[in-house]
């Protein structure tokens, strides 16, 4: 094993070695391959550099010697140009230009030089000017009315929705021409549109749009504030405040009981500034917006049952729902429908809802759950509560919506464990009764001999080795069961009956011990059973052979083993008898 693993080593290293070897020899190739072209490429680019840097130093002495000298010829030139326009003064353009021209053909270096410099300036600016201008500006429709302009919008819609606002606040129909027509010829006249550029702060709106409609359409119109319930005009009035103050005092009940956290209307009101006709059926004042508003849009409505009538029927004939019907007539039964007889269809409507909401906590019980868990330790049909359940309790936050004070829907906001609940554990026992069984053998199966009236306190044990009577001049008033073929200590100690439990506690004498009653004044015993080992509380109801305890040697006890008596109305008796023996 050894020589495998120091050729394997050898061959490893020849192969690093290799490898080594002969990429140094590619790399090394590879450099003297790329050496000539990068150092030439590095040294064009020094000499490309070197001799732009020159051109341009050399240029800018150049453009600099030229300056100076410009500037000192400007201020010898003008000296001369002032004394030649002194000596003819209507030459002086000539003059000028000449001087300047001169001056640009000597110095064509100083002009280019410069030139360039300020185009590029300049071409931003103009850039930038341009830009700045088109962003300013948009295309928009001009509307022109009978050779008036009446304003710019961005689309046809716009005057559209104009004109139907006018005709609202007129209070014009759609359908009545005549009344259009002889109170506004502008509303009825078709616009000339055309394409204009414009400002952005140019563009119009639909409500100015309208206002000046209403402007050219009727004489009578004063300045006022339209009131709109869910997009429809109501009325206008001349102070804003005056309809605001009118829609406060019916919310003000609601706000200043102090039971609600949101008080509102269900309907959607805007007031809109604006032009609006100064007539009576137009013009409100606040005793009449508030009469309004405190009116019915809709009686209670009732229908009387006819024959062939159904809920579903009924519902369809009026256009609302079954359910509906049944919750404003929660004791109306479909199958009982009498004729005649009045139901509510819908309920009594306000002109204007108020819409209010509450914000409300409650608990509710979380219920725990049993879990039962399979044991060998006890038999089958044995269960055994090792924990009681505890509930939990959850606290729910909702909010409440009414409309008119009454309960309208419910939203849960949110659900909080406040106490997790305690899940209840149960032992059930799977331990199943082995075959067989006899009072040498002992079997693993409750046992009931011929003529017994008990069934057999212990499994597997069988054997008694103290029975009822005297021993050392000492009353035994019980039947000691032992296993003499094999250890007696921890074997089932099973129910003789069914009946219930008195007692399972601990006493000096029996140590741990049970008690069961099984009715007509007959009681059994087990005593010495094992630390632990109890199955069943007090009060619990057991039946025959259902497992209660272990053998075990608590108490005034010799050795591992059962003490058994029989009560008969409250005296010990012989348990021999009762179990067959």
């Amino acid at each position: 094993m050894s020589t495998i693993l120091n050729k394997s080593y050898d061959y490893i290293a020849s192969l690093g070695l290799y490898c080594a070897k002969y990429g140094y020899r590619f790399l090394k190739g590879l450099y003297l391959i790329l050496k000539k072209p990068v150092v030439f490429m590095f040294a064009a680019l020094a000499s490309l550099y070197s001799g732009a840097a020159g051109f341009v130093f050399r240029t800018f002495r150049t453009v600099l010697q030229d300056t100076k000298l410009f500037l000192k010829e400007v201020k010898n030139a003008s000296d001369r140009l002032k004394r030649d326009i002194l000596a003819n003064p209507k030459k002086s353009p000539s003059i000028t230009l000449d001087y300047i021209l001169r001056a640009i053909k000597r110095h064509r270096l100083v002009f280019r030089y410069f030139l360039n410099l300020l185009l590029p300036v300049l071409a931003a600016f103009v850039l930038v000017y341009t830009v700045n201008h088109w962003n300013r500006v948009i295309f928009a429709l001009e509307i022109n009315l009978n050779d008036e302009t009446i304003g710019y919008v961005s689309a046809e819609s716009v005057f559209v929705e104009a004109r139907d606002i006018a005709k609202e606040r007129l209070g014009i129909s759609k359908n009545n021409v005549n009344t259009a027509t002889a109170t506004s010829s502008a509303l009825l006249d078709a616009p000339v549109f055309s394409l204009s550029i414009i400002k952005i702060n140019q563009l119009t709106d639909a409500d100015t749009i309208a206002d000046k409609l209403i402007e050219r359409s009727a004489s009578n119109i004063t300045n006022a504030c339209g009131i709109y319930i869910d997009g429809n005009f109501l009325c206008a009035v001349k102070n804003e405040t005056d309809a605001k103050r009118v829609f406060d005092s019916i919310l003000a009940p609601y706000e200043e009981s102090g039971e609600y956290d949101v008080v509102s209307f269900v309907e959607k009101i805007e007031y809109v500034q604006g032009l609006y006709p100064d007539t009576e059926e137009t013009m409100w004042d606040a005793a009449k917006l508030k009469e309004k508003l405190r009116s019915k849009k809709q009686d209670k409505l009732y229908y009387a049952i006819e024959e062939g009538d159904l809920i579903s029927t009924i519902a369809a004939k009026f256009g609302v729902t079954s359910a509906q019907i049944r919750r404003l007539n929660p004791e109306l039964d479909e199958k009982r429908l009498q004729i005649g007889r009045e139901i509510l269809i819908s309920e009594e409507v306000s002109f204007i809802q108020v819409k209010t909401a509450k914000i409300k906590v409650t608990t509710e019980v979380l219920p725990y759950k049993t879990v039962e868990v399979e044991t060998d330790a006890y038999y089958k049909g044995t269960k055994k509560t090792i924990r009681e359940g505890v509930n939990g309790t959850q606290q729910i936050t909702s909010l409440v919506t009414y409309i008119n004070g009454t309960a309208y829907s419910t939203e849960e906001i949110s659900r909080v464990t406040i106490k997790e609940p305690i899940d209840k554990r149960v032992q059930v026992g799977t331990k199943t009764y082995s075959s067989g069984g006899s009072s040498s053998s002992g079997g693993g199966k409750p046992t009931k001999y011929t003529g017994a009236k008990l069934t057999w306190p212990v499994i597997g044990a069988y054997s008694v080795s103290s029975g009822y009577g005297y021993r050392s001049r000492a009353m035994h008033r019980g039947l000691d069961i032992v296993a003499p073929n094999g250890s007696t200590r921890g074997k089932i100690i099973v129910a003789a009956a069914s009946g219930t439990v008195t007692t399972a506690t601990y006493h000096p004498s029996w140590g741990y011990y049970i008690m069961i009653s099984h009715g007509n004044g007959l009681q059994t015993l087990y005593a010495h059973c094992q630390k632990g080992s109890f199955s069943v509380r007090v009060g619990q109801r057991v039946s025959a052979g259902q497992a209660i305890a272990r053998v075990g040697n608590t108490g005034n006890a010799s050795g591992y083993h059962l003490h058994f008596e029989v009560w008969k109305n409250g005296a010990r008796v012989n348990p021999a008898p009762y179990v067959g023996r």
